[in-house]
């Protein structure tokens, strides 16, 4: 009992000092706390999206920023293996199933992903309104989750179905004068 009422009389006698050590205290319990959450959180998502994800080819470069830039689309990605190669991993009769990437344009910022209609398989993805692409160069709009700083509304509902845009950035009469190969057409809804 005398250990617990010294205790008492010092803290009442530098009331700063007791303040600032609580403050202290909560800080770190906060910080820690928070570090937990944000690790618990991270490990989830990176599980999540690296579940259905066996193996990854891709071209020569760095093998984590191919997987930060196929698997997390985390990162700049690396260049693209040809259709050729592609196309041979796709039919070897000891791969289960398989999901071409092509990555390197944007639109606006926005990253164009070329593939097929399993990408939206791997992660369990719907098309919300409208319908999925069906030829080549035709393109489906995505969506980007509101909060999450990356939402940029400046292009949204300009982009109407049957649209021609441009991939690279470029106008559309730049682009009709390089190369045809970059206009991509939006799905009709």
């Amino acid at each position: 009992m005398r250990v617990a009422r010294l205790a008492a009389a010092y803290l009442a006698s530098r009331p700063l000092l007791t303040a600032l050590n609580a403050t202290m205290l909560a800080l770190g319990v906060a910080t820690i706390t928070f570090l937990l959450l944000v690790t618990h959180q991270a490990e989830e998502r990176l599980a999540r999206d690296a579940k259905p994800v066996d193996l990854v080819v891709g071209a020569k470069g760095s093998p984590l920023q191919l997987i930060l830039s196929t698997v997390f689309h985390a990162d700049v990605p690396t260049g693209n293996i040809g259709l050729q190669d592609a196309q041979a991993i796709i039919a070897n009769p000891m791969v289960a199933s398989a999901t071409p990437l092509a990555l390197g344009d944007s639109f606006r910022g926005h990253r164009i992903v070329g593939t097929d209609a399993s990408f939206l398989g791997l992660y369990d993805a719907k098309v919300a309104q409208g319908a999925l692409f069906a030829d080549e160069m035709e393109a489906v709009v995505g969506a980007v989750r509101e909060g999450t700083g990356t939402d940029d509304a400046s292009w949204r509902g300009k982009i109407q179905p049957l649209d021609l845009v441009c991939a690279g950035d470029m106008s559309l009469f730049e682009c009709t004068l390089r190369t045809n190969d970059n206009i991509l057409q939006i799905v009709r809804r």
